[in-house]
């Protein structure tokens, strides 16, 4: 078998492999006399079938095969000697696989791009630091006795707070808009997603009341479809309910915790220092690896992006839970998702090859009782990780991420910074209403 390799771009590679003529007869000859010993045609013994009748009803067929096993073969073996690590399926361009004469082929695909990580011993990484303080606490128990307070009907006319069950319906003021209605809608007077000027028309209403508004929506609105248009609304409202906020008793109860001030403070300290904890690390991880993006720029295969495009379009549709159009798949948004995702991937496996990093058994064992415990049978959860490779691949993977991450931490200059609670967690409440917007 002769080889011959051609560099057509920075990652991409065209073979053209030669097998010799008496390669492709021998293994014909070798699956013909196979065939000869196994074949039961009618009217013939098993064994006893005539050459030219073999080879008139399956030669055609048996040399297909037989070319296929050979390109399949003399591929991978051309690779490996050439070394190459292919990204992605390679792709055979052409074929000459003319009886006497040596097969010929050629295969063009994109290898990986060979990765020399950055020194981080000089990068600095910004760590922030926070200490709960007990005004921190106090102020978490109350925003709980707030969020979950009680609502209570009330007849009496509308007031700043109240919370009003509606049904709604709205009328775009341009052409051929549609009337849209919904039924027992829940609104609260004075919260942010209330349209602006609607609290005005609805304050001092009463039940059964009906009104109608003209308004018009700010330009920043969150439904982009709507924003900066003017509607007429019609309003009536069913009920009326005030708040009534929980006194620490109460709030014990709907959060399942017996005892004292005492015992509820000290719950919900450590639910704060949880729910910090996992807000910093994740941050901490995310100014890690857009270092390690920033300081190790590289080319990625186009066949590796395409693969992740499919992989987003499948999440995309089954967080959806319904059909997408395919043209979404090449939107900049998908397009810069899977460079990201694909860039990352390789960039952490190098850093993961580098610092020979194995999943760390323990870590993985915690990480699935962490998921287990959100279940009442935490057990049979356990199991049905241990039981099946892919979903304890998938937890290996997570660990052999953070370690990865502690690997570069260990090199690099980490800056840390203080910062408050309610810095950290404004920031992350914030990011989340802009994701969900």
């Amino acid at each position: 078998m002769s080889v011959s390799v051609e560099n057509t771009s920075t990652l991409g590679r065209r073979l053209t492999v030669s097998v010799p003529s008496e390669t492709v007869t021998e293994q014909i000859n070798n699956k013909m006399a196979k065939l000869a010993k196994e074949a039961h045609l009618k009217g013939f013994r098993r064994g006893k079938v005539p050459q030219s009748v073999l080879q008139k009803k399956f030669g055609d067929s048996i040399r297909m095969e037989v070319i296929n096993e050979l390109i399949r073969n003399s591929l991978g073996e051309a690779v490996q000697a050439n070394d190459l690590k292919p990204a992605g399926t390679p792709k055979i361009e052409e074929i000459n696989n003319e009886k006497g004469k040596n097969l010929e082929f050629v295969a063009s695909f994109e290898i990986y791009p060979e990765i020399i990580l950055a020194d981080f011993s000089e990068v600095e990484i910004e760590k922030r630091l926070v200490d709960i303080t007990e005004d921190d606490v106090a102020n978490m128990i109350s925003k709980l006795q707030d969020q979950l307070a009680n609502w209570t009907p009330v007849n009496r006319a509308v007031q700043q707070g109240d919370k009003l069950t509606v049904d709604f319906s709205r009328l775009l003021n341009e052409e051929n808009a549609t009337r849209q209605e919904q039924k027992d809608i829940e609104m609260i007077i004075g919260s942010k997603g209330v349209l602006p000027g609607l609290d005005d028309a609805l304050i001092g209403k009463h039940k059964e009341d009906e009104i109608e508004a003209e308004l018009e929506y700010p330009v920043d609105w969150a439904d982009a479809a709507v924003a900066g248009k003017k509607v007429t609304l019609w309003i009536k409202i069913h009920d009326i309910a005030e708040k009534h906020v929980l006194t620490h008793e109460e709030l014990g109860k709907k959060l399942n915790q017996e005892g004292g001030i005492e015992d509820l403070t000290l719950k919900i300290r450590e639910r704060m220092q949880d729910e910090l904890d996992k807000t910093l690390r994740d941050e901490l991880k995310e100014n890690v690896l857009e270092k390690l993006l920033e300081k190790n720029p590289i080319e990625l295969p186009q066949a590796l992006i395409e693969q992740e495009k499919e992989a987003i379009y499948k999440e995309l549709v089954r967080n959806k839970r319904a059909k997408l159009p395919r043209e979404i798949i090449n939107t900049p948004d998908v397009e810069n998702a899977a460079r990201k995702r694909v860039e990352l991937g390789l960039l952490l496996n190098e850093v993961i090859n580098k610092n020979d990093l194995k999943p760390d058994p323990q870590r993985v064992r915690a990480e699935v009782e962490k998921l287990a415990a959100n279940f009442a049978k935490s057990s049979e959860i356990i199991d049905a990780y241990y039981s099946n490779k892919d979903l304890l691949h998938s937890i290996e993977r997570l660990v052999l991420l953070e370690a990865a991450v502690d690997a570069i931490l260990k090199d690099a200059k980490v800056i840390e910074k203080n910062a408050t609670f309610d810095e950290v967690m404004n920031q992350t409440e914030e990011l989340a209403e802009k994701g969900n917007n």
